[in-house]
């Protein structure tokens, strides 16, 4: 863990060295400042997870140190020391995301309790970090597809949870999006040879992120990228889906005479398995594809039958069932009545609407 130590008083930052047990904490001192500007400048650079700051200081104070960290979101933590017993101080110190604040002269329960505040806090850092460190393993990538192919956007919102992201150094949270950002290409390209015309090249996007200086602001953009992806990808999934349900029925509607037809053998022509079809043709229109089949070989049917001069078991055959009686026998199902009677009642002068007596 990063600390920086901000105070002009050069025995209380000694004293803080000296008095808190940095190495057994998981913790070191990556600068010292004499003022505000001094530590801001240093905070922009190395990033500390932590700081412990004076408030009365020359050139920038302690609270506009505090409000210049808050505007600014860089991601740290906040211990304030001052001699003023001011409630007024801590107030705007608290609005500034500040949660500590010791009064100085600083005493041995004093630096008792801000010890076991940075243990505490060294923990949780190293923490955060191993859950993050574990993300970059060999199965973030095949977590990160399954999660584009499922459009499980939630997945996404937890690897980038902007609390847990904030204990990352920038140079850990970039490399996290630029990992994922090339899986979402990846994946693109997958889906889509031309996803380039709605998200632009690849090394155009990896520049972007390069540019961006905040943690928070690299989240948001990469959570940007993966949403629109999602959304992309359930674009081209119904594409998909619309263009295989319009294959299916035109396949049906040619080969309705070939006593072969059935999900199966249409799941084959299509080189996918009739799981897969079923599922996709019933959540399009609402009907399974072997009700399909049967419905557009009876409207046929019913055709058929208006013309006398076509023998009952010639329409069976033209329909692709192999057993008249069985055709029969299915047409009295669908429309309550025997194919011979559907016709009797058509030449018996019964009107006819859309092919039904």
């Amino acid at each position: 863990m990063r600390v920086l130590l901000v105070d002009d008083d050069v025995i209380v930052t000694k004293g803080l060295r000296q008095m808190i047990p940095w190495q057994q904490l998981n913790a070191h001192i990556v600068g010292e400042a004499r003022n505000g500007g001094e530590a801001l400048e240093i905070a922009r650079n190395h990033h500390p997870d932590l700081i412990i700051t004076d408030i009365k200081m020359p050139i920038m104070d302690g609270l506009e140190l505090c409000r210049q960290i808050h505007e600014q979101r860089i991601d740290t933590a906040i211990v304030l020391l001052s001699a003023h017993e001011d409630f007024e101080y801590a107030r705007q110190a608290m609005q500034y995301g500040v949660q500590r604040y010791i009064v100085k002269p600083i005493t041995r329960p004093d630096i008792e309790q801000l010890t076991e505040y940075i243990r505490g806090l060294s923990e949780r850092k190293h923490q955060q970090h191993d859950h993050y460190t574990s993300l970059f393993g060999r199965e973030l990538e095949q977590r990160c597809i399954e999660a584009l192919q499922t459009g499980d956007m939630p997945f996404f919102m937890q690897l980038f949870d902007h609390q847990l992201a904030a204990e990352l150094p920038p140079a850990e949270i970039k490399a996290l999006c630029v990992r994922v950002l090339n899986l979402l290409f990846e994946f693109g390209e997958r889906i889509d040879q031309g996803h380039q015309r709605a998200f632009g090249e690849l090394d155009g996007q990896l520049h972007r992120l390069l540019e961006l200086k905040t943690p928070a602001e690299m989240i948001a953009w990469i959570c940007q990228q993966c949403e629109s992806m999602l959304v992309h990808a359930s674009e081209k999934r119904d594409d998909r889906q619309h263009v295989l349900v319009d294959y299916v029925k035109r396949h049906v509607q040619e080969h309705m005479s070939d006593p072969a037809l059935s999900l199966a053998s249409i799941a084959d022509q299509l080189n996918r398995s009739p799981a897969y079809v079923s599922a996709v043709f019933s959540q399009s229109t609402g009907m399974k594809l072997g009700s399909y089949i049967t419905s557009i070989r009876m409207e046929q049917a019913r055709r058929l039958l208006l013309h006398p001069a076509i023998p009952v078991y010639m329409v069976s055959e033209q329909l692709g069932f192999q057993d008249a009686h069985y055709f029969a026998r299915v047409f009295k199902k669908q429309e309550g009545m025997t194919p011979s009677e559907y016709r009797n009642l058509y030449l018996n002068g019964a009107p006819i609407s859309g092919g039904r007596p």
